[in-house]
């Protein structure tokens, strides 16, 4: 038997190991397949169960801020918060919810409980839709050696969706949006402003119950450009940062118009307001005997820090460059909530409103603009600053109620609230862990909206239960517990001091756990966040 050359076994070798490098890892387990049991509820829900409403039910309108922490306003923290007199206002108006807590500290899985009234790892959406994957070894090794990704981490290297299915990420269509109901019943339907719950066209908002759209499909688009003389900007020197600078308003972040891509040169902030009322204007020429539900999505003061000089020269006060274009995003923000509740009023349509303001998850601390005050942590977290976030709710005129709420509760708690509002029932052929608020601030309803509420992020669960707040990192098998009553800012683990409770509510959250379907898509990095002195990885 004649043996290979040298050179022959190195020519093999080395081809061997470029097809290794090269061949994308796809992988038929991130297929995306829809439950067909529950599309069947669905459907039947919206046939027999959603009536036509007419013009005397309450409009409703959402207000949803991006990143915004509680303690950047002043109606949560006089000392140090923005002075933001229309969010005050509404404030004024109806009940401030003391803890009012994200259903996730990351932008998308937020949103997707809010719109189902679901804990949204129920369908498995543990983290953000992705464009992109490091489908081959090559990709994966070459970011790993050349990449300073700061306080991100590439996720080890495994299998990957084939691109047929990443059009497919999204929330899934068995699951109910409010949109769709409010839809089926009459309401005229729009979105104005971030989306970020999918970038396939079955996943655009139209598909999903809104008549119009105007906005951007990404998680970030530029809110001006930083070039003009009247603008101001500050770029963070972070890995993640770059690439939301490099993407300006290209791709998924480039402004859309009901699926085409427009020209847009106003700031994004006034747009959207400018947008918001032209929806509601539009709406009462064309439709004037319906009602309209709007779900006005602000991408303040999500980075890319880039604000107009007027509202920097707000705050001269503030020496910090990167702190005062924050603050003057707030505040142009706030102005254009003002703006959009004007509108109301002088339509004679605010009191027919049930109006909701709150933000996608706490403030993103890693920006060094916010620090969430006494709560540990930010966004991506789930120390309590990224799962903190303000909320208001001000219901139509005849109920009223207005106050500070104290007990927990959820963001996904508008779901029930509004379609209670409304005298519509919540599906019944599934889990709604949304809570209708309206009796509990009524005093109808001894106790708390929720006995305990629950997160997941892939490797990431925590469980609160009253004033007891429970952590598990199931990658590395470690817990903390935390009675926030006590140590609102977590800094003291009492896991050893109560190991009794700690079983206790480690049962609870292994059962919530085994009620959510694996991740629908892998993750592409986790965050690292340093904590009282000691850094935490969570996925996102």
């Amino acid at each position: 038997m004649k043996f290979l050359s040298r050179k022959t076994l190195i020519i093999c070798a080395s081809v061997l190991m470029l097809l290794w490098l090269f061949f994308p890892r796809y992988s038929s387990r991130w297929d995306i397949i829809e439950d067909e049991k529950m599309l069947e509820g669905k459907r039947e829900y919206l046939k027999n169960r959603v009536h036509p409403l007419r013009r005397s039910a309450p409009n409703i309108l959402i207000i949803l801020a991006d990143d915004l922490s509680r303690n950047d306003l002043t109606i949560y923290d006089k000392k140090n918060g923005i002075d933001t007199p229309h969010i005050a206002s509404l404030a004024q108006d109806g009940v401030v919810f003391e803890q009012a807590l994200a259903s996730s500290p990351i932008c998308a899985p937020s949103r997707a409980g809010m719109l189902t009234g679901r804990v949204q790892n129920r369908s498995g959406f543990d983290s953000q839709p992705m464009q992109i994957y490091p489908f081959f070894p090559a990709y994966y090794y070459a970011a790993e050696l050349f990449l300073d990704t700061d306080e991100m981490s590439q996720v080890p290297f495994g299998t990957y969706p084939f691109p047929s299915q990443m059009k497919k990420q999204g929330v899934p269509h068995s699951e109910l949006f409010l949109s769709e109901i409010l839809k089926e019943a009459g309401f005229g339907t729009a979105l104005v402003g971030k989306w970020h719950l999918g970038y396939g066209a079955e996943q655009y908002p139209t598909m999903r119950g809104f008549d119009h759209y105007y906005g951007f499909l990404e998680a970030f688009s530029y809110p001006d450009d930083p070039d003009k003389d009247d603008v101001v900007s500050f770029q963070h020197d972070l890995f993640w940062e770059k690439h939301i600078w490099h993407m300006k308003r290209k791709g998924a972040s480039a402004i859309q118009l009901n699926g085409s891509v427009i020209k847009e040169d106003r700031h994004l902030t006034d747009a959207f307001t400018d947008e918001s009322i032209d929806y509601i204007d539009e709406h009462f020429t064309e439709n004037p005997d319906t009602p309209f539900f709007l779900y006005s999505s602000y991408n303040a003061p999500h980075t890319p820090f880039i604000e107009l000089k007027e509202y920097y020269d707000r705050f001269p006060e503030i020496e910090d460059e990167n702190r005062r274009i924050y603050a003057a995003m707030i505040s142009h923000l706030d102005e254009g909530i003002g703006r959009l509740i004007e509108d109301l009023k002088e339509r004679g349509i605010y009191d027919e409103t049930l109006i909701v303001f709150a933000s996608d998850n706490g403030g993103a601390s890693y920006t060094e603009a916010t620090d969430n005050g006494e709560l540990a942590g930010g966004k991506m977290s789930q120390f309590e600053g990224g799962l903190e976030i303000p909320m208001i709710i001000k219901w139509p005129e005849e109920e009223g109620f207005v106050g500070l709420y104290e007990p927990m509760v959820s963001l996904m708690d508008v779901y029930s609230t509004a379609l209670a509002a409304l005298d519509l029932p919540v599906p019944g052929d599934r889990v709604i862990d949304s809570v209708n608020l309206l009796p509990y601030v009524r005093g109808d309803h001894p106790g708390d909206p929720h006995q305990s509420l629950f997160w997941k992020s892939d490797y990431n669960l925590t469980l609160r239960r009253g004033p007891w707040k429970l952590m598990l990192n199931t990658y590395t098998g470690s817990t903390q517990l935390y009675n926030l009553d006590a140590d609102r800012g977590e800094y003291k683990d009492l896991s050893e001091e109560e190991p009794e409770l700690l079983q206790e509510l480690m049962n609870e959250l292994e059962a919530k756990a085994n009620e959510c379907l694996p991740p629908m898509w892998p993750r592409v990095m986790d965050f690292e966040i340093e904590v009282h002195g000691k850094k935490y990885k969570f996925a996102t």
